[in-house]
């Protein structure tokens, strides 16, 4: 807090105790926003990685054919 009488001392420990403490209320609000960003990035990349999971459990598993089963589809064309 200031003082109630004031000097010119006074004044300017006064605005320099103030800025100081702006400062700092300023530092640690960037520093919680930038955290925070951080957390969200995260968050964006793991909702990502679900979602393209997601996506190929709800594709339809494609198998190789084996051997008798090609020889068989070949047979049913060439009638």
């Amino acid at each position: 807090m200031c003082p109630t009488k004031w000097s010119s001392a006074s004044v300017s420990e006064c605005i320099m105790r103030s800025f100081q403490e702006n400062l700092s209320i300023f530092t640690d609000n960037t520093t919680n926003l930038l955290i925070q960003i951080s957390e969200l990035n995260e968050l964006r990349e793991q909702l990502r990685k679900a979602q393209l999971s997601a996506r190929r459990w709800q594709q339809p598993m494609r198998r190789k054919k084996n051997a008798t089963e090609r020889f068989s589809t070949s047979l049913k064309t060439d009638s």
